[in-house]
């Protein structure tokens, strides 16, 4: 016998941590909480399962006017995403507006190999976005020199060079604090 609206909610927002809002979400249908409770069992990032279907899924589920029930993409695969994104493979965007549907076009697709077709996966390795940032900042050295005198703002002209420079692969938060601190080194 599966719990209780209530009692999944007071587990939602005591063991898992969630906002009331979350849980209320989530349990205000009984087959969506089914759903959840199995996408749980894939995955302990709560938040970000709680958000992938508030958001991503729910906006599917309402675009299509459909119930869970006639959702046909197994909670592993949305685990698979999930961790995906959490690990910093693919950017949340990339997940939920191309991965996402093209999973839903394709259900016994792995989410990676989605992802490596369609040129997705974020460079993280530190050394390799490390070059790609030095070369950023040599190509604008009076914008540097701006930087150093005062108008942090720069940063966001030295990430769209980052970003244009690695195809828009890289993962913007380790280039983001690359280009701080070696603007901040080089001072």
């Amino acid at each position: 016998m599966p719990a209780l609206p209530r009692s999944l909610f007071k587990k939602y927002t005591t063991d898992y941590q969630l906002s009331a809002y979350d849980a209320g979400v989530i349990t205000e249908n009984r087959d969506f909480a089914l759903y959840f409770e199995r996408l749980t069992t894939f995955t302990k990032q709560y938040k970000a399962a709680a958000n992938w279907m508030i958001g991503p899924v729910k906006s599917y589920l309402n675009e299509k006017a459909i119930e869970i029930a006639g959702f046909h993409l197994e909670p592993k695969s949305i685990a698979v995403l999930i961790e995906l994104v959490e690990s910093g493979k693919v950017s949340f965007t990339s997940a939920s507006q191309k991965i996402f549907p093209e999973m839903i076009l394709h259900p016994q697709s792995n989410p990676m190999e989605i992802a490596e077709k369609m040129n997705l996966v974020q460079e993280s390795d530190v050394s390799a976005l490390e070059s790609i940032v030095k070369d950023a900042i040599s190509r604008f050295p009076e914008k540097v020199a701006e930087y150093k005198s005062g108008k942090t703002g720069l940063i966001g002209l030295f990430m769209g060079e980052v970003m244009k420079l690695s195809k828009g692969k890289a993962d913007p938060k380790i280039a983001n604090k690359l280009v701080k601190d070696l603007l901040d080194q080089s001072s």
